[in-house]
């Protein structure tokens, strides 16, 4: 077993007894690193030479890059998540608990399900990821948050950054097709793509989002005035937006998107610029410890 532990997490200074716990477990090996190429490297490694199980110790990030590392093997060891990050929102989508000792166990012994990832695919890389890739201007509220906004507000950290962000919203005029089907225009505030359900702390932006249904959920939030921002965070909070005809929700196997100006789309952390791109639902394609 390989366990890579990231000791930047905001959790991880709080959390010494779990990594001597972890390190306690017979044949196993302890990557202690921030470095996300490092953390993919040896994700990659552990996998091929044979690791039964991976645990990833660390936040949404953490987890996304030890995936990629995982993906870059033809093997697929079990992999365990403890949750040690500001928001753990792929954690929440997996009904898996937050508590730190109740994670252990699961992540040291659960069997794997095979659960679903998402692929993005531009001309320059692809890259997979477990949870949601959010461009336009939810993106510029993650890019406003600072390591000190998430160790002094945690997961309302992402409340807080949207503060500055909805004085100057952007519309980003949007080009996506849906399985292969013809190109639809949108002028759109805020363009999600989910496999899991929770972004941003803990919000559940992609409610019918399911990890193992074989789908990519799109969710589209088109331009309005600061009264359809208000009804929408009224809506949000009674867990009701979605019915609201300034949203566009759809469920899909591949999605092509292009806008002007580009959206950036941030994914745990990696920013994506590139265009066009395209997101696919990568069907069973990771073993996950879930109870």
């Amino acid at each position: 077993m390989v366990v890579i532990w990231n000791p930047n997490a905001s959790r991880a200074a709080d959390s010494d007894h779990v990594l001597e716990q972890l390190r306690a477990q017979g044949d196993t090996q302890v990557v202690e690193t921030s470095d996300a190429e490092t953390a993919e490297h040896a994700a990659t490694r552990a996998a091929a030479e044979g690791a039964s199980r991976i645990i990833a110790a660390g936040g949404d990030g953490t987890i996304n890059t030890v995936i990629n590392g995982i993906m870059k093997s033809n093997q697929r060891p079990i992999l365990g998540v403890l949750p040690l990050g500001t928001a753990n929102d792929w954690f929440s989508s997996l009904d898996l608990p937050d508590d730190i000792e109740a994670a252990i166990e699961i992540a040291l012994s659960a069997d794997g399900t095979w659960t679903d990832l998402a692929e993005l695919e531009t001309t320059q890389q692809t890259r997979y990821f477990a949870n949601i890739a959010t461009g336009g201007n939810s993106h510029r509220v993650t890019e406003s948050i600072t390591d000190e906004m998430k160790q002094t507000w945690g997961a309302l950290c992402y409340l807080r950054g949207s503060i500055g962000v909805l004085a100057d919203l952007q519309t980003y005029r949007t080009t996506i097709s849906f399985d292969g089907g013809a190109p639809q225009v949108f002028e759109a505030w805020n363009v999600m793509v989910a496999n899991g359900k929770m972004s941003g702390g803990r919000l559940e932006v992609a409610p019918r989002a399911i990890v193992d249904d074989g789908y990519l959920d799109i969710v589209i939030i088109r331009d309005g005035t600061l009264i359809d921002i208000a009804k929408l965070t009224a809506q949000e909070l009674l867990n009701t937006y979605i019915e609201s005809d300034q949203v566009e929700y759809r469920q899909a196997k591949e999605i092509r998107i292009r806008s002007e100006p580009p959206l950036r789309f941030s994914i745990d952390g990696d920013i994506i610029d590139e265009q066009p791109i395209v997101f696919r639902n990568r069907a069973r394609a990771l073993r996950v410890a879930r109870g």
